[in-house]
């Protein structure tokens, strides 16, 4: 069997210790689903039964973390014609893929590419990656440190990459404004902001190339009504 790469819903951020001294880490809270593709042997026979299985280590914190290991496995039987083959949990599965970031950047109310600063690096070499976030005309996205308590703030989850420091984003200067309905000022983002990532690479990448990803959370509101939609998860 072939297994494609685990896919995860977006983390939450989750900070730990004194105001000036925070350490921010982001993990998966509740029951987040997993996704991975698995493409079948074409030497199956029908009639047969196959198990398939996995191992996961996760990392559990509440006071103190503990390690834990699980074993699990399900069994499918083998048929012969492909249209025997019919849907199974399609609820989970339709939630699950409502959480797991968009790959190609692009959602409903917001569209995300990123670019580099160089063209090519080095060891040592120093750089800044640009996050843009196009928002559909007629909307505006929270800024990253939203005024009211409950809107979703955007922000930027950078994947951890071999060879590569990434530095704390860099959000552009938020627009404030009084809400008439709500009488409270609010902080957004509005037309195309571009948030800055810096890097550098270190003595231990290798290889000839180096691959940057991660994820963006932005809430999209309405310019004229006011209303907020639910959260969308880019990947770039």
């Amino acid at each position: 069997f072939g297994v494609g790469e685990l896919r995860f819903p977006a983390p939450r951020r989750h900070e730990v210790g004194p105001s000036d001294f925070k350490i921010v880490t982001y993990v998966h809270e509740g029951q987040p689903v997993l996704l991975a593709t698995v493409t079948a042997p074409p030497e199956l026979r029908p009639g047969d039964e196959v198990t398939i299985g996995a191992r996961i280590t996760t990392l559990v914190c509440r006071e103190k973390c503990i390690q834990e290991t699980q074993s699990l496995s399900l069994r499918l039987p083998v048929v012969g014609d492909a249209s025997a083959v019919k849907p199974a949990n399609a609820e989970l599965f339709e939630r699950a893929r409502r959480r797991i970031p968009a790959a190609d950047g692009r959602g409903r109310f917001v569209t995300v590419t990123a670019a580099p600063s160089v063209e090519s690096v080095t060891i040592g070499s120093v750089f800044e990656v640009a996050v843009t976030v196009a928002i559909k005309p007629g909307h505006h996205v929270q800024s990253h440190r939203p005024y009211i308590p409950g809107l979703i703030p955007t922000e930027v989850i950078p994947e951890r990459t071999g060879g590569v420091t990434l530095g704390k984003p860099v959000y552009p200067k938020p627009r404030e404004k009084m809400d008439p309905k709500l009488k409270m000022k609010l902080s957004e983002f509005h037309g195309q902001p571009v948030i800055r990532i810096p890097a550098k690479v270190g003595d231990d990448a290798t290889g000839t190339s180096l691959k940057l990803a991660g994820v963006l959370t932005a809430q999209a509101c309405a310019d004229q009504t006011s209303r907020c939609y639910p959260p969308e998860t880019k990947g770039e």
